[in-house]
């Protein structure tokens, strides 16, 4: 199943994820849900809906149409600590894309389709890496927001992902921070000799994601 958070209603939106369908809300461009799949084998996928217009807009305003990567559950690829791409909120894009192409995907990304950040060049050569951020990191460094009681959204998602990586998620993963989610990340928090609050600040990141 494919979850998508709408920010204004704060609630889930679920799809099937059927073979060649569209991505939902990708209105201007061919997106589909096995693009976003990328090569996730994962049955359960996240992302937010501003996430997959902004996608949706820089795909149908360029010459690029390939995604190579898009979502992905933890270890499930070499990407380290608090990647966006485990929040369903990154994407790379592009093939053996020039300087030029990179540089002119890059000023669409940033300057009209509402991308926050872009990876510095010389870290993708002959790609694009996009982020769309959508809540303040709990940390000067960037990464993840702080989390509590009640909220919702794809982070919550990363964190009751990461819980069942470390084997101490009871409450299943449903990206909403319900009580039981406290108290899976007071436990947490105890086994690693940080204070048990069950709020999910900078340095309880730190050790979810290492």
């Amino acid at each position: 199943m494919l979850y998508i958070f709408e920010p204004d209603s704060k609630e889930w939106i679920v799809r099937e994820m059927l073979p060649g369908s569209p991505l939902p809300y990708a209105k201007h461009s061919l997106l589909s849900i096995d693009s976003f799949r990328s090569r996730s084998t994962s049955n359960l996928m996240w992302t937010d809906m501003r996430a997959i217009k902004s996608l949706d807009l820089l795909l149908a305003l360029s010459d690029t149409k390939i995604v190579r990567y898009a979502f992905r559950r933890i270890g499930e690829a070499v990407h380290t600590g608090q990647s966006a791409h485990y929040a369903g909120l990154a994407f790379d894009l592009g093939y053996r894309l020039s300087l030029k192409e990179q540089l002119h995907l890059a000023e669409l990304a940033l300057n009209c389709c509402g991308f926050e950040r872009v990876e510095p060049l010389g870290l993708t050569p002959g790609w694009l890496h996009v982020e769309k951020l959508i809540a303040e990191p709990a940390s000067i460094k960037g990464g993840y927001p702080q989390l509590k009681l009640g909220d919702r959204g794809v982070h919550v998602f990363v964190l009751q992902d990461a819980l069942l990586r470390h084997e101490m998620l009871s409450a299943g993963i449903t990206g909403c921070f319900c009580s039981a989610t406290a108290l899976d990340v007071r436990r947490f928090q105890a086994a690693f000799a940080l204070e048990p609050t069950g709020k999910v600040n900078a340095l309880t990141w730190e050790k979810l994601m290492r």
